[in-house]
């Protein structure tokens, strides 16, 4: 088959190419370009007539591809690497770091509204639920010493 991956030559379901659309309409910077790959994949389009359309390396077109098939829609988040986790790595283990981490995580983070609750509740579960793990991993990693 060359280089189209049969592997996403299925039909969408409605629900999955709405998701796409809105990801691509909602995150046009961060998700819109993966979301869009999937979709020109989905269609048929070879890999590198993606690439040309989009201005994309292979590498990139695959990667996205890639993470689609593994985790779905959430594979194609920016990963938390970009969120500026050099600075933290320099950074003694006290709670002012911990803070620092767990507000770029909920800064990172990218809800969606919906019943379960507001994007606001989201953020801040993230920032919660960051400091509340990495405090816990400074706790284990103290006690094994």
């Amino acid at each position: 088959m060359g280089d189209t991956p049969s592997r996403f030559i299925r039909a969408f379901t409605p629900t999955e190419l709405g998701e796409l659309a809105r990801l691509r309409r909602e995150h046009p910077q961060t998700l819109g370009p993966p979301a869009e790959v999937v979709l020109m994949s989905a269609r048929r389009l070879p890999i590198p007539e993606i690439m040309s359309r989009l201005g994309v390396s292979r590498p990139t077109v695959t990667g996205w591809l890639t993470r689609f098939e593994r985790s779905g829609i959430f594979g194609l988040a920016p990963r938390l690497t970009s969120v500026g986790l050099t600075a933290i790595k320099a950074t003694p283990a006290d709670d002012a770091a911990i803070t620092r981490a767990a507000q770029l995580a909920a800064e990172a983070a990218q809800p969606s509204e919906d019943l379960r609750g507001s994007v606001e509740y989201k953020r801040d579960m993230v920032r919660v639920l960051t400091a509340r793990a990495l405090r816990q991993a400074l706790e284990r990693a103290g006690a094994g010493r």
